[in-house]
């Protein structure tokens, strides 16, 4: 088979917060049987681990940067004040007095501010992971998905700084402020598309590997107060709208089961390898979706692969 007649291959990292560390590991096993990548489309946390990787261009450097983010004390610190926050609107557990009145203050912030999380420690975090360089010069070509406030639609940002498009990416709404970028005021791409497989083949991918880290919204849990309520909603929409965009994916990897639970940031490195296992699972999809647009001899490296995992 020519070159000519190869298919753009376009990979989707999905939103779903410290959840999408799993999608080094998925990168660390496509690279590892050497997978055409063409271009990357990540949203939210899809779309730092995607920049890194463009960047990089190696999987296990970017793990490295991974690991070296976990170990990092002000980076720790960071994550843990935003996984606090988050869990503190998603009514795990009822709280106590001294909890009660933490929400309470977190909530006073929010109304006061755009974000309760300073913006200067998000542009501080970000730096510290991610070098900047323009989007334009990577390969694989890169996009990041955010949303627009103005319009209510998805924007691809796939020019530019790659530290602004990664922050307005991952500027989750009441955590951090939206950023002002090209006359557009943008907030997290998960509001409009939680796994951006639409942005991917609006950006010519023609085969589409999703990675969806989605957390589940089967939750049994009575919300206890209205703001709760409000968020359950907004996730059951997020979830329902990725749902119809996977349809059009070629191959989907799902690194957690859909009763999985995970929102410790120490578990991220759990993570790496839970991604790692997703995608060695979907060997024999991923060869018959690429069947018809790779070259036979990646596609017998392929089995060769295959089959060492089944011995």
């Amino acid at each position: 088979m020519s070159k000519k007649t190869e298919k753009k291959i376009g990979l989707v990292l999905g939103g779903g917060a410290i959840r999408g560390i799993a999608h080094v590991g998925v990168l660390k096993v496509l690279q590892d049987i050497n997978l055409p990548i063409h271009q990357v489309v990540g949203t939210s946390i899809g779309a730092l681990i995607g920049a890194l990787f463009c960047q990089y261009r190696d999987a296990r450097v970017v793990e490295e940067v991974i690991r070296t983010a976990l170990d990092s004390k002000n980076l720790r610190k960071f994550g843990v004040e935003v996984e606090y926050i988050t869990m503190s609107t998603r009514g795990r557990k009822k709280h106590s007095l001294q909890e009660t009145f933490r929400r309470l203050h977190l909530y006073y912030q929010a109304i006061k501010s755009y974000g309760v999380v300073e913006d200067k420690k998000m542009i501080l975090a970000i730096s510290d992971l991610l070098p900047d360089a323009s989007i334009e010069d990577l390969n694989p070509k890169f996009a990041a998905v955010a949303t627009d406030l103005y319009s209510g639609e998805p924007v691809i940002l796939n020019s530019g700084s790659l530290r602004a498009a990664v922050r307005a990416s991952l500027s989750i709404p009441l955590i951090f402020p939206p950023v002002q970028l090209n006359g557009k005021l943008l907030v997290d791409g998960m509001v409009t598309s939680l796994v951006p497989v639409e942005e991917a083949l609006k950006l010519g991918a023609e085969v589409v590997i999703a990675v969806d880290v989605r957390e589940p919204i089967q939750m049994r849990e009575t919300p206890l107060n209205a703001v709760e309520v409000m968020v359950r909603c907004e996730r059951i929409s997020a979830f329902q709208l990725a749902q119809q965009g996977l349809q059009k994916a070629h191959a989907v990897i799902r690194p957690f089961s859909a009763q999985a639970m995970s929102w410790g940031f120490d578990q991220g490195l759990d993570h790496i390898k839970k991604g790692e296992e997703a995608t060695r699972k979907q060997m024999l999809n991923i060869m018959e979706v690429m069947k018809k647009s790779q070259k036979k001899s990646w596609l017998r490296k392929l089995e060769e692969f295959i089959e060492k995992l089944e011995k």
